[in-house]
Formats: C-alpha cells, sequence, structure tokens
C-alpha cells in the first residue's frame, strides 16, 4: 500500500492540517516552520508552540509521525536560495513508493509560493509525484480541499541537462578533460556549457566553472533519478 504524505508550511492554523489529514489519511506529515517563529519573543512563536502541540497530539493519538523542517525565511540574498532551501528539505527522505500532498494555505502565503515552486522545481527534473491542494474557506468555517494541477515547466529547458556534464563542471575538468569523458567534441561541449550558463545552472569566470547553488541542486535531483 502506498504511504500518503501530507506536506504544509504552518504558522497558527493547526486545525487545517488535522482536517486535511481527515480527508486524506497520511501516514506522516511533514511540517515546515519560518526560523523567525521559532525565536523566544517573537510574535508568531507561542502560536507556533502551541499549534505544534495540538498537531503532536493529534497525531499521537492517529498514530502518525510528525516531521518538522526549519526554514529560514528572512536571511537569505533571494527568494531562490529560499526555494533551493525547500528543494533540499523535499529530497531528505523521499520514496518513490510515498505519495505526497502539498496541503497549500493562504496564512503562510510566502512558504507556500516557496514550497510549491521548489516541488515543481524538484518534480520537473526527477520523476517524482507531488499532489497540490489549496485551502478554500466557505463561510470562514469549511475548508474545502480541492486539487490543483499545475502544468510542467520542463519545456523551460530546451534540452536534457547532462549530469555528466555536471559532474565534470563540479570537478573543475578542463575541456579536454571533459571531451575524454563524454566522448563528444570540444566545439559541443561549449554549447552545451553556454546553455548551462544562460539557464543559470553553472558560473564562469574565465577558464574557472563553477556549479551555482542552483546547478548542485539539478546535480542531486539528477542523482537521484539514476
Amino acid at each position: 500500500m502506498t504511504n500518503q504524505i501530507q506536506i504544509a508550511p504552518l504558522k497558527k492554523d493547526f486545525q487545517r492540517l488535522i482536517d486535511f489529514d481527515r480527508l486524506h489519511t497520511s501516514s506522516k506529515i511533514v511540517v515546515f516552520v519560518s526560523k523567525s517563529d521559532t525565536r523566544k519573543g517573537t510574535l508568531n512563536y507561542k502560536g507556533i508552540e502551541e499549534s505544534l502541540k495540538k498537531l503532536r497530539e493529534y497525531c499521537e493519538l492517529a498514530k502518525i509521525q510528525i516531521n518538522m523542517q526549519v526554514i529560514d525565511m528572512e536571511s537569505k540574498d533571494s527568494f531562490l536560495e529560499v526555494i533551493l532551501d525547500f528543494a533540499r528539505a523535499l529530497l531528505i527522505d523521499y520514496q518513490t513508493d510515498h505519495r505526497y500532498l502539498l496541503n497549500l494555505g493562504n496564512e503562510s502565503f510566502s512558504m507556500s509560493i516557496a514550497l510549491l515552486q521548489a516541488a515543481q522545481l524538484v518534480q520537473n527534473l526527477n520523476d517524482m509525484d507531488f499532489e497540490y491542494f489549496i485551502t478554500e474557506e466557505i463561510d470562514g468555517i469549511e475548508k474545502v480541499f480541492q486539487k490543483k494541477i499545475y502544468k510542467s515547466f520542463g519545456s523551460l529547458i530546451s534540452e536534457p541537462v547532462s549530469l555528466d556534464l555536471l559532474n565534470c563542471v563540479d570537478e573543475g575538468m578542463n575541456l579536454e578533460a571533459m571531451k575524454k569523458i563524454l566522448k563528444i567534441s570540444i566545439g559541443s561541449i561549449s554549447n552545451h556549457l553556454k546553455h548551462l550558463k544562460n539557464i543559470g545552472l553553472i558560473e564562469a569566470k574565465g577558464h574557472e566553472r563553477n556549479l551555482t547553488d542552483l546547478g548542485m541542486l539539478v546535480k542531486r535531483v539528477l542523482l537521484l533519478s539514476k
């Protein structure tokens, strides 16, 4: 039987996660909370602590595993870095025989957007199955979870990304060394490298090339799909 994993950001609305589980029974709930909300004395600290307490009590009674992931939403230089952190977290314990249900709510809008983008990134680079559900309220009380289908953006990558080429860049190889590994011409390698640079997977300074954070993540995702 396929295990269902609920993945959700959390502020104070722990009941949203419980209601969702009653509709889509889970064997595990992965909760994302913002690092700033875990600091004592901050505006949301008491609300987060109380929500986690109630959620843990529910999970204990329902015999559901619960895993909390803390995401730093504030000290990053860009929103892309936040998305990459979410993507890394999604990859930590992914298993192909599990069904992953993303419970996205408007209470923690920025976290929901980052989680959605991270899941789409991972899904489009690997054979991973995420399903997306959006919380909707009726008369401010009843919550309806409607499944949403998001179009793949894989077509934005105009050619397949070579794991072998990413490995070559990561190991600091020059073009001659890459030619021996990849068995293609230096001209073709240069074109592929230019493509990887254009889509933000590598950065180049003179003859020195390095994987970007996004490139490192793509490499990790591709490794998982082998």
